[in-house]
């Protein structure tokens, strides 16, 4: 009789330490999404910043060159390296002294976010950038 008592206890101690631990298992992987979307979040405004930067040059070395704002512009957009970014409409500005102003729209590549409308939101960023004249 003992014996059965020893097999059932077993068993049943066998499927909770299996319940927590697939319990565990779903809470490090949400864990995981939330951190891999909200790091590619914060890294996606960092790297727009820097093509933001990179395309502010683009355009001032081409009005320095040619005076030409329509020039200016399509350089800027020739700049932009990533499918997810765009330039904003209407944000390019030259200043009398030939700094370039601009504004670049990016989307972070994520995992969830994106997939849901209130989330959605914070996938897009709008980096400024500017560069001054170049100087050789």
């Amino acid at each position: 009789m003992e014996c059965e008592r020893r097999d059932w206890a077993t068993s049943d101690r066998g499927s909770i330490v299996i319940g927590w631990l697939v319990r565990l298992v779903v809470v490090v992987v949400l864990v995981a999404i939330v951190a891999f979307d909200a790091i590619s979040v914060g890294i996606s405004r960092l790297n727009g910043t820097d093509d933001a930067n990179a395309a502010a040059l683009a355009a001032a070395t081409v009005w320095a060159q040619t005076h030409n704002l329509q020039s200016a512009v399509d350089a800027a957009q020739e700049a932009v390296p990533d499918t997810h970014e765009s330039l904003v409409a209407h944000s390019l500005s030259i200043d009398a002294d030939g700094t370039v102003h601009l504004e670049l729209r990016r989307q972070a590549k994520t995992l969830l976010m994106f997939r849901f409308g209130p989330l959605r939101r914070y996938t897009f960023a709008v980096v400024k950038g500017e560069s001054g004249p170049p100087t050789s």
